[in-house]
């Protein structure tokens, strides 16, 4: 166990660990509930949504990437066969914002948010094993 690691998630997670006992914490920390990163690529979002919608999809990044540099750079991102995470947070704000300003139709905007499913428990979205009750006592000590 790593527990510089683990004394890190535990000094930046004070609101959800203070409080609890070592044992309660070990199992807080375990518990899958954090959403996890959900990387796509172009063809996953094709072949997640089917080729009509991923389609549409697509083609109307495509056409917002000439006019908004953000959309434009990761439209280049996804060309060039990197991902992007749909369950970061300014991804799903910029997701919001296009529908808002009426550039994305809510239902493609509810189709990419559907993607976002992934799941972690605390330790893995630092990169930890499984935490016990004694690698918090000794983390927190």
């Amino acid at each position: 166990m790593n527990k510089e690691k683990l004394k890190q998630l535990i000094d930046e997670n004070p609101t959800a660990l203070s409080g609890l006992n070592d044992a309660l914490a070990a199992d807080y920390i375990n518990t899958v509930n954090q959403p996890g990163p959900r990387r796509l690529s172009a063809l996953d979002i094709v072949e997640n949504l089917g080729y009509t919608t991923g389609k549409s999809i697509l083609d109307t990044l495509e056409t917002l990437a000439a006019t908004n540099s953000v959309i434009k750079y990761a439209m280049k991102a996804l060309e060039s066969g990197e991902m992007i995470d749909i369950n970061n947070a300014a991804t799903k704000s910029i997701i919001d914002l296009l529908v808002q300003n009426g550039s994305l139709a809510s239902d493609k905007a509810d189709a990419l948010k559907a993607l976002e499913n992934d799941q972690q428990s605390l330790a893995q979205k630092y990169g930890l094993p499984r935490v016990t009750v004694s690698d918090v006592t000794l983390a927190r000590s």
